[in-house]
């Protein structure tokens, strides 16, 4: 269940980001409006409002690695594509119990579901050359294996 919960949290959290590209909104006023449509039974909450709070709070961050690794600029990804690395480099850099892989799992899935036909294989080369420096060590230990 707890899996399943993270998972609907991460859709929430994506669609929350599209918006706040297109408005602005706080972290605040998003979380009030996705209230409303977050079965708290089927999506973890507390998960989907730290991870937002996250992702708004080091947008700047954010934002500037996945120019680093993208090797575009912001304008020339879709609102979904910077949407689902923003959640996905946040994630790797500040939820270190979750580990690179499931990460990586979870973003192909978020951009194969919300965004164009082709851009979950942007998605996977940007967040595979990340998780090489953000989570390093981890990253050679599951290449030993």
């Amino acid at each position: 269940m707890r899996i399943y919960a993270r998972r609907k949290a991460r859709e929430f959290i994506v669609q929350a980001l599209y918006q706040w590209q297109v408005t602005q909104d706080s972290a605040n006023s998003l979380e009030a409006q996705f209230e409303s449509a977050i079965n708290p039974r089927k999506v973890d909450v507390a998960y989907f409002n730290r991870v937002l709070e996250g992702c708004l709070a080091h947008a700047e961050e954010l934002n500037n690695w996945i120019v680093k690794w993208s090797q575009r600029e912001l304008s020339q990804l879709t609102m979904v594509e910077k949407a689902v690395l923003m959640l996905a480099f946040y994630e790797m850099a500040h939820v270190l119990e979750v580990p690179y892989q499931v990460i990586i799992d979870e973003a192909l899935e978020l951009d194969k579901h919300f965004g164009a036909a082709e851009g979950f294989k942007l998605v996977n080369g940007v967040l595979d050359q990340a998780a090489k420096a953000l989570r390093l060590e981890e990253y050679r230990k599951n290449k030993e294996v």
